[in-house]
């Protein structure tokens, strides 16, 4: 189960980013609005389950800290994909409510921004659990 709580978190921060990438393919060369919706609606569903293994593996298992020969590197990374994060919250809620609102205007162009901020941090978490467990 420790395992488990563990990798939770950046398998499912991956997996939002890998259909994130499938979501646009869906849209901009499938032109498939259904197969669209079911990848954006997954990686949104994958990003609720990151944020909440993310905060029960801190409570379970406290703050884990980087000890290599790359600490200023690690919080560069760590820095930047936590300032990614923190805006791609409040613009996936914000694209998703454009589409729900059938806003597809609005919805494309805010999706422009949101995600390749989401891609970027899926990949920066990635490496920031590549820092601190491999």
């Amino acid at each position: 189960m420790e395992g488990v709580i563990l990798v939770l978190p950046s398998v499912s921060v991956g997996l939002s980013g890998v259909f994130v990438l499938l979501g646009v393919w869906a849209i901009k060369i499938k032109k498939d609005i259904k197969l669209h919706r079911f990848f954006m609606t997954s990686a949104f569903i994958l990003s609720f389950i990151f944020i909440s293994s993310y905060i029960l593996r801190h409570f379970m298992f406290g703050v884990k800290r980087y000890e290599g020969d790359f600490r200023n590197l690690y919080v560069v990374i760590l820095s930047f994909h936590t300032f990614c994060a923190t805006l791609n919250l409040p613009l996936s809620i914000y694209t998703i409510f454009l589409a729900f609102r059938r806003n597809f205007a609005r919805h494309k162009k805010v999706a422009k921004i949101t995600a390749p901020l989401w891609i970027i941090t899926a990949i920066t978490g990635w490496i920031v659990f590549f820092f601190l467990y491999l």
